[in-house]
């Protein structure tokens, strides 16, 4: 009977390493924030990071937090324009309410950048 317990935990010891939400990350040291407005806006000015909106230009255009740089989600060399940028630095992304900007973080985090805040409600929400 023990040994049999043992083998069943020591199977699910083993499958619990490696899970596919494991295997995703680049590094262990990656690390994926998303936040409300007030942490986002703290962290932001506290490490200076790199600040990108992914809305598309017109939105852009419309009204932006200050500094954002605009890189267009659904431009078809998104990917390249963001491997142009220095990303060995916290990143800060953000869109109208957060859904290419958690696309946009997965892609950030798999190029390497250490930390990506995501804000949560998007520029919507930041203009509240």
């Amino acid at each position: 009977m023990r040994s049999l317990l043992f083998t069943f935990f020591s199977i699910l010891l083993l499958t619990s390493c490696f899970s596919p939400e494991a295997s995703n990350q680049k590094t262990s040291k990656n690390q994926y924030h998303n936040v409300k407005q007030e942490v986002f806006m703290s962290a932001l000015d506290s490490t200076k990071g790199l600040l990108i909106d992914v809305r598309t230009p017109q939105e852009y255009q419309g009204g932006h937090i200050e500094g954002a740089v605009n890189i267009d989600y659904f431009a078809s060399d998104f990917k390249a324009q963001l491997q142009k940028l220095d990303l060995n630095q916290p990143v800060f992304v953000y869109c109208k309410v957060g859904g290419r900007s958690g696309k946009a973080a997965q892609v950030l985090l798999e190029l390497g950048a250490p930390e990506v805040y995501d804000l949560i409600g998007g520029y919507s929400q930041f203009r509240r």
